[in-house]
């Protein structure tokens, strides 16, 4: 890697990213299968969670060993696996500004147009929806988190074998849909055509029309049901029944 790239221009939003893509833009997917006690090598299994765990993992050890070099530049990682974001970014080099940065995975289907499935981009309860509060599931206030980065890897598989590995760096609101992820949770669902995630055009205009939807999107009542006495402050009102 050229030298500059320990002293990356970080200044604005598009810079980072930029940055973040030129870096992650070499990470290639060196898993190729499950290695047994005994040599054997068994081919990975189509199971997404798995897949996307491995490609997170990998993924992320490849940045920080880019990161940590970079001068002025601070990398938290979230205590589990459960807490948003991934990785947290701050520090001089960010003019002290904090990027939550999140990594998802997408397997793309036959014809290579969409996703098999819809990307979650987070919950729209609790931490989402109250900003202000620190609530389980983020380590610290969302709103105290300046740009929320998601790096989307894009990927094929064919027997066991994950092959045109494609990470993108995208702004969670600019790849949102307005449709859930989940029929029975409280998810976030991204736009399912690889061309929009590639060029960041979701169903929202602004990050202000993403906030104002999401924010305001029925709970279901399984959800409060779920939810501790101090995370059903008054504003969760209208219910969706779904």
């Amino acid at each position: 890697m050229p030298d500059s790239i320990y002293e990356p221009d970080l200044g604005s939003l598009e810079a980072t990213k930029l940055w973040l893509r030129s870096v992650l833009g070499t990470y290639s997917f060196g898993v190729q299968g499950i290695l047994l006690a005994d040599g054997t090598v068994l081919p990975l299994p189509s199971e997404s969670a798995l897949i996307a765990k491995l490609i997170e993992v990998t993924l992320l050890q490849r940045f920080r060993t880019v990161a940590l070099a970079v001068r002025g530049l601070t990398i938290d990682g979230a205590p589990s696996g459960r807490v948003y974001p991934d990785i947290m970014l701050s520090g001089l080099r960010l003019n002290h500004k904090k990027v939550g940065l999140d990594v998802k995975a997408a397997r793309r289907a036959p014809r290579g147009l969409r996703t098999v499935s819809r990307i979650t981009l987070g919950p729209y309860d609790k931490y989402f929806r109250f900003p202000d509060r620190k609530m389980a599931g983020s380590w610290i206030p969302y709103g105290e988190i300046d740009w929320h980065l998601d790096v989307i890897v894009l990927y094929d598989y064919l027997g066991g074998v994950i092959t045109n590995v494609e990470p993108l760096v995208v702004e969670t609101w600019r790849v949102a849909s307005r449709v859930r992820s989940s029929g029975t949770r409280q998810y976030m669902g991204a736009v399912m055509e690889i061309d929009r995630l590639r060029k960041e055009r979701g169903d929202f205009d602004s990050a202000d029309a993403f906030y104002e939807h999401w924010r305001n999107h029925p709970l279901t009542r399984a959800a409060l049901d779920q939810s501790a006495p101090e995370e059903q402050p008054e504003a969760l009102l209208g219910l969706d029944e779904s």
